[in-house]
């Protein structure tokens, strides 16, 4: 059971990016919504308590979609910061695994999706139906609304205009290069343009009122194709019609599957389904009668019915599948952000990005072959979730197994194995006998006198060597009949159980001279051969430790310095003191996280003293 403090800390750590993720992507979705829409909205006109109206409704559509993507973004935010600051791997440590991090996520994100479920169940539609009669009413009230210069209008039955340039003012849109072709008459097709005129809306009879300037009129009769009719005016007024640009009543009340709630759709589905028996038990007495062109009649309507009720199913659907999705941003957003290690907008925000093209991208295309009947609207409408929640168990895995491998690591790795070929890298030889690195001669040439003065010593054996005491030390506590011998097993438990913990390649206790008390190692664990000289990397690390200690003096250091780290490409080494005689060296990958190891490093430290303390007390 996860502390209730942790949990409240890490609600509190996604409650700040949660807020700033939604407010930024709810002003992006606003802003597009008002490039798109200002020219028709602000420069008509209309009154602000319409412009308010008509934004304020929008807003529903805007937070059903923002909130999801505001859920991924917040997570990787919060996440990829506690992973910068190592405190995923200080949790890790502590043994709060990564599931057990995420779920009190999981327990807001479910909150989060039932209030969503209900927001889209219950306001969203009213808030879609009243955004449509909002639109209607507008164009019946000013029908000019919808024109936009340069742009060829034929929305009003039986007329085209296009206005090259439009300045719109309260009352009046002066327009330029007008071009207007009038089919009002069947068998009279008449072009009217103008070099300039003015565009008013006739509120009362739904029409556009034109008043033309400096322009012509040309007009042909088709039944008398030889005569040709043209007309030059100075001015010229005409009304067009446009009551037919706005929807009838009854079209306006009857609502798409857009603007009902998931009960209305589901009436509607069970009354098309009995619709559709009908219909096929009329089909069965239309082929007992062998009516070819009633059997036709009769299909095609059942397939109409058909696409009517998987469009609502598809709905239906629709408003679980989105909301339930902040479940699934938690499920990847949390290892993917542990990955990154960075709390920036910027990768967040760059990860969110290509995840919601991706998530929309199969939303549409399966609504899409929903509607077409080519897969089920369950399948469909789920499938972004399946898919994305795979993932998200397959890098929580990756991640729940110590790989904190950001991934430009890996890639950068792959490449390196991929071009390096299959060329063996040349390594000094080791002499095992006497535990001492030999290296090969530098080329003479390369090297000037002064510069061979200065790199000349002296090989010695190895200080253990020398010395029978320590290797007398050594095989009491290796002997088999020895009191110490439970010592041992525990030397090797401790190590084997840090190996496992920080999920090292091996870890290594010797003395100051190389010599191996004891092991462990990741290949031993799991039954594989040794691939690492392991006396080898004994006496290197006791090298090391040696000139960090002079380091230490040199540097009037108080005290010596208790630990060293390399770090590598592939690897991370860690050399550990004991006490005076006594080093740990343990070996990783760079993957893994650097807190996490120091952690359990540490924590070895104590428990090999603490078992060591007897034997040396023993052996003064």
């Amino acid at each position: 059971m996860l502390s209730p403090i942790l949990a409240r800390y890490l609600l509190r750590e996604h409650a700040g990016p949660f807020g700033y993720s939604l407010s930024v992507i709810t002003m992006i979705f606003l802003l597009d919504l008002l490039f798109r829409s200002l020219n028709r909205i602000l420069s008509k006109g209309l009154p602000w308590s319409v412009v308010l109206e008509f934004l304020g409704l929008n807003m529903a559509w805007i937070i059903a979609t923002a909130v999801p993507m505001a859920v991924l973004t917040a997570t990787l935010m919060a996440f990829g910061r506690l992973a910068a600051d190592n405190e995923i791997a200080a949790m890790q440590a502590n043994g709060v695994s990564p599931i057990r991090q995420v779920m009190p996520l999981f327990g807001a994100a479910a909150l989060l999706a039932v209030a969503l479920i209900w927001f889209n169940d219950n306001v969203l539609p009213k808030c879609n139906f009243r955004v449509r009669t909002l639109a209607t009413e507008i164009m019946r009230s000013k029908p000019s609304v919808r024109i936009e210069p340069g742009i060829w209008f034929n929305e009003i039955p039986h007329f085209g205009l296009l206005a090259h340039a439009l300045d719109d003012s309260a009352g009046v849109t002066k327009a330029s290069g007008l071009l207007i072709d009038d089919n009002s008459l069947a068998e009279v097709r008449r072009t009217i343009s103008a070099r300039r005129g003015l565009i008013q809306s006739n509120s009362a009879e739904g029409a556009l009122l034109l008043t033309l300037f400096q322009g012509e009129i040309q007009e042909i009769n088709l039944a008398k194709p030889a005569e040709f009719r043209r007309l030059a005016f100075s001015k010229h007024v005409m009304a067009i019609g446009a009551k037919e640009m706005a929807a009838p009543a009854n079209e306006v009340e009857a609502r798409n599957d857009r603007e009902k709630s998931t009960a209305e759709m589901w009436s509607e589905v069970e009354a098309i389904r009995q619709e559709i028996a009908r219909r096929t038990q009329q089909l069965n007495l239309v082929l007992a009668d062998k009516s070819g062109r009633a059997r036709a009649e009769i299909l095609a309507e059942k397939r109409q019915l058909e696409i009517e009720a998987q469009v609502l199913l598809v709905e239906i659907q629709k408003k679980y599948a989105i909301p339930c999705a902040c479940l699934v941003f938690i499920l990847i957003g949390a290892p993917l952000g542990t990955l990154a290690r960075s709390g920036g907008i910027a990768m967040s925000g760059g990860l969110s990005l290509g995840f919601f093209l991706f998530y929309w991208a199969c939303l549409i295309g399966g609504e899409a072959l929903a509607d077409r009947r080519l897969l089920s609207p369950f399948f469909a409408m789920w499938s972004p979730n399946f898919i994305t929640g795979i993932l998200g168990v397959f890098v929580f895995r990756t991640v729940a197994a110590g790989n904190l491998a950001p991934p430009s690591s890996k890639l950068s790795a792959f490449l390196r194995a991929l071009f390096a070929g299959k060329k063996a890298e040349q390594r000094p030889p080791m002499n095992e006998n006497a535990n001492a690195l030999i290296l090969p001669p530098a080329p003479q040439s390369a090297r000037t006198k002064h510069e061979l003065e200065l790199f000349e010593f002296d090989v010695v054996e190895p200080e253990f060597v020398q010395r029978p005491s320590a290797l007398n030390a050594i095989a009491t506590l290796h002997a088999p009949a020895s009191s110490s011998l439970p010592k041992v097993q525990r030397l090797e438990k401790t190590l084997q159980e840090l190996v496992a913990r920080a999920r090292l390649e091996f870890a290594l206790l010797s003395d100051r001279n190389g010599v191996i008390l004891a092991q462990g190692s990741y290949q031993s664990s799991h039954g594989l051969a040794p691939q690492i000289n392991f006396n080898q990397m004994a006496a290197l690390a006791a090298t090391q430790m040696a000139i960090v200690q002079v380091l230490g003096k040199a540097l009037d250091e108080e005290g010596e310095f208790t630990c060293l780290f390399q770090g590598g490409e592939r690897y991370n080494l860690f050399i550990y003191e004991i006490d005076q005689k006594l080093i740990l060296t343990v070996l990783v990958e760079r993957k893994v996280a650097v807190g996490l190891v120091r952690i359990h490093a540490n924590e070895a430290v104590a428990s090999l003293r603490e078992i060591l303390t007897p034997f040396h007390a023993a052996h003064v």
